[in-house]
């Protein structure tokens, strides 16, 4: 059972590390990684920004196996744009 705990644990935590040097923003680099590694977008949301100068995306990613649920909050770019047009069908709510 601990084995189990430690392995849930640990494959949400190598994705929480700090990646190599690179023009896109660490979370966005997270959530490439979460869906390479068996991760599925459960739910988007489009939120204002903090400083009301743009708008966030509130994604939840689920992985099935281990029925985990994480939240990431990126900033609405066009990079992001397009990986959620390609995983799911975006919900705005504002």
């Amino acid at each position: 059972m601990l084995a189990v705990q430690e392995n849930i644990n640990t494959s949400w935590s190598s994705l929480q590390e700090p990646v190599c040097a690179s023009k896109f923003p660490s979370a966005y680099l997270r959530l490439l990684s979460a869906l390479e590694n068996g991760w599925y977008i459960l739910h988007t949301e489009l939120n204002p920004s903090w400083d009301q100068n743009g708008f966030v995306y509130r994604i939840q990613l689920q992985q099935k196996e281990q029925e985990r649920t994480e939240e990431l909050i990126l900033p609405k770019t066009r990079n992001v744009d397009e990986i959620l047009e390609q995983y799911c069908s975006l919900e705005y709510i504002l």
